[in-house]
């Protein structure tokens, strides 16, 4: 994979003085999880995910995540699970790509299950994304990793969202003991993810366009204590992904705009910046740049 691969070399010419360069499955496991960008999560139960997968890594998109969990219902797990098998083997089938594309699934059970089925379509995977990870849980989604077929090239990327990480009185012993845990399995991860809208929830919290995650102090606490445990620069760290953009719109603005005119009227592009606003990437501008 390449960022900025959809761009022809002349545009990538004007814009870097070094050239992205390649980066494959056997590179650095570090690289690969900087490398992972902004990772789209879609719901396996979209009926032209081979379709939608393509034409997303076509657009630039590095990392996409396959989701059995939270974006599909009970009821459908099944058919969700049916539908994803399908569509990875017309992917597959069709050469497949050369980005990172993980399934995050709902039980550990479901991993060797899935690669079974998969057949030899799941060389197109890079691993799986295991969600309300907690030391107990996570070992049994490692375990079920370690004897599944061809489990042993993949890896995992651990979303820390679950109750005992926000309150107060059980959370160093909750992020210690995931952190001892990933130290054992540390080939085996790729990075950790923060699932911030179930943070979110414990709090019974919703945050709206115009209020970044880290404006909510308690979720912020949080993800300030899941990167002092996870991201240390001593060797022992690991890469810990910013959490997924989400918002709800569902009124008018009631805060000024967080771009300053200033900038894209001395580059006399002032319609740029009114056309991030009408998409209300101002607050995504201004997370990213907190993450």
């Amino acid at each position: 994979m390449r960022h900025f691969g959809q761009m022809s070399d002349a545009a990538r010419g004007r814009l870097f003085l070094h050239q992205p360069e390649r980066i494959g499955p056997d590179d650095d496991r570090e690289l690969r999880a900087v490398a992972l960008g902004a990772t789209l999560y879609s719901p396996a139960t979209r009926p032209a995910l081979a379709a939608d997968i393509t034409r997303r890594a076509r657009e630039g998109l590095q990392s996409h995540v396959l989701c059995l969990e939270d974006s599909v219902a009970d009821d459908q797990v099944i058919a969700a699970e049916a539908n994803l098998i399908s569509q990875l083997q017309q992917y597959a089938d069709a050469g497949g790509g050369d980005g990172q594309l993980f399934v995050r699934v709902r039980l550990p059970d479901q991993i060797p299950d899935l690669l079974r089925r998969l057949g030899g379509a799941r060389e197109v995977l890079s691993g799986f994304v295991l969600p309300k990870f907690t030391a107990p849980v996570g070992r049994k989604y490692l375990e079920a990793l370690e004897g599944a077929p061809g489990g042993d090239r993949l890896v995992v990327m651990p979303v820390v969202e679950t109750p005992d990480v926000v309150h107060q009185e059980s959370r160093t012993y909750a992020l210690r003991s995931i952190a001892h845990l990933l130290a054992e399995n540390r080939e085996r991860v790729l990075a950790v993810r923060i699932g911030a809208t179930d943070l979110c929830a414990v709090l019974g919290l919703r945050r709206d366009r115009e209020l970044p995650i880290y404006d909510l102090h308690p979720v912020a606490s949080v993800i300030s204590d899941i990167v002092s445990m996870f991201s240390r620069a001593d060797g022992t760290g690991f890469v810990v992904t910013g959490p997924v953009w989400e918002y709800f719109s569902t009124h008018t603005r009631l805060f000024k705009p967080q771009l300053r005119s200033t900038p894209f009227v001395e580059h006399e592009v002032p319609q740029l910046r009114s056309a991030l606003l009408a998409g209300d990437l101002d607050g995504l501008i201004r997370e990213i740049v907190l993450d």
